[in-house]
């Protein structure tokens, strides 16, 4: 079932039809939809989810002033499938990929889809998490790792702004991050080469240079 620009993509399944009044569910397949459209089904499914009805003018059948009473099918209309699916639209726009909404994407993905959203829309911004992960070379780890038992008051990081997503490596240019009274808390060996450390601190910066020029925090 399609409506006109893409505001409504899934399966539907008919209740019953009976003097010109249909009633319907509507499974929409966020992930089988280009993250604009899959953003577009959302926002129509949410208007219409306490039941509202629409009246089709132009159908197939010409059968004019159907009304549709459209019902609840206990689709997972959460506020966090927004977002993602908001991201997901930011991200392609910019980058011109297609990237997809999951409802199995990575804590890394997850992270990464956040962090270089925010970064093309803010320049500047804080993580409200207050936890974030960098990659460095296994050789590099014994002295990071001592560098945090110092228990310095705050860290400056610069690294490459490099994010994938599905497979897709995204280059958003050199990033900042400053981090207040850090901790390391976690490391996770990639490969032979790359290790990535997991920290939380009381307050973190993320500044995206290539986007951050004439915005504030």
């Amino acid at each position: 079932m399609g409506i006109a620009d893409g505001h409504l993509a899934g399966n539907i399944e008919i209740i019953s039809y009976k003097d010109k009044k249909v009633n319907l569910i509507i499974k929409p397949n966020f992930e089988a939809l280009p993250a604009s459209r899959a953003k577009n089904t959302y926002l129509f499914l949410k208007a219409i989810n306490s039941g509202c009805k629409l009246i089709i003018k132009n159908i197939s059948t010409k059968i004019n002033d159907i009304a549709l009473n459209i019902l609840p099918a206990g689709t997972n209309l959460s506020e966090n499938v927004f977002v993602i699916l908001d991201y997901l639209e930011r991200i392609n726009n910019e980058f011109k990929t297609d990237i997809r909404f999951s409802y199995d994407f990575t804590k890394k993905e997850l992270q990464d889809i956040s962090y270089l959203a925010n970064g093309i829309k803010y320049g500047k911004f804080k993580n409200e998490t207050k936890k974030f992960q960098i990659r460095i070379r296994i050789t590099d780890l014994n002295n990071v790792t001592e560098f945090f038992k110092r228990k310095s008051n705050s860290i400056y990081i610069r690294q490459k702004g490099i994010f994938i997503i599905r497979d897709v490596t995204f280059e958003a240019g050199d990033v900042k991050i400053i981090a207040v009274n850090p901790k390391l808390t976690d490391t996770t060996y990639i490969n032979k080469e790359f290790v990535e450390i997991d920290i939380i601190a009381d307050s973190i910066i993320f500044n995206f240079e290539k986007y951050a020029e004439g915005k504030t925090i």
